[in-house]
């Protein structure tokens, strides 16, 4: 397993019967032998599961359209621009429907409105719709 500083780590923790997820961003690795290395690791967010709520009504999309830059996609050029609509918003991820095809894993960067405040985000592929 490759890890570098800056990447990010989700998991979920179970503490007295309820359940959280915890995002973490890898602040450094360092390659002690060829199969130890020492990780620093520091906590960026943790939620309840099952808390999160729908922040948009049901299917109500944002306007303008949101983009997303390509950062490392399988059929999209990195730097590329992929224009479409956020479908539905929680604290955990987001909808969005494009015209551009996105596979599982692929990474880009968000940059949309909500409402009067800017929305700038890492995004990575977990699904797509069929």
């Amino acid at each position: 397993m490759r890890v570098v500083g800056g990447m990010e780590l989700a998991g979920r923790v179970v503490v007295s019967g309820r359940r959280y997820r915890v995002m973490m961003v890898y602040e450094r690795a360092v390659l002690e032998t060829a199969h130890d290395a020492r990780i620093r690791l520091r906590a960026v967010s943790v939620s309840e599961e099952g808390a999160e709520t729908t922040v948009l009504a049901a299917r109500q999309t944002l306007r303008p359209p949101a983009r997303m830059t390509a950062v490392y996609c399988q059929d999209v050029v990195d730097g590329d621009v992929v224009e479409g609509t956020i479908v539905d918003l929680t604290r955990l991820g987001l909808t969005f429907q494009t015209t551009r095809l996105l596979r599982r894993g692929d990474r880009l960067f968000l940059r949309a409105r909500f409402y009067a405040e800017p929305l700038e985000a890492p995004v990575r592929v977990a699904r797509r719709a069929r």
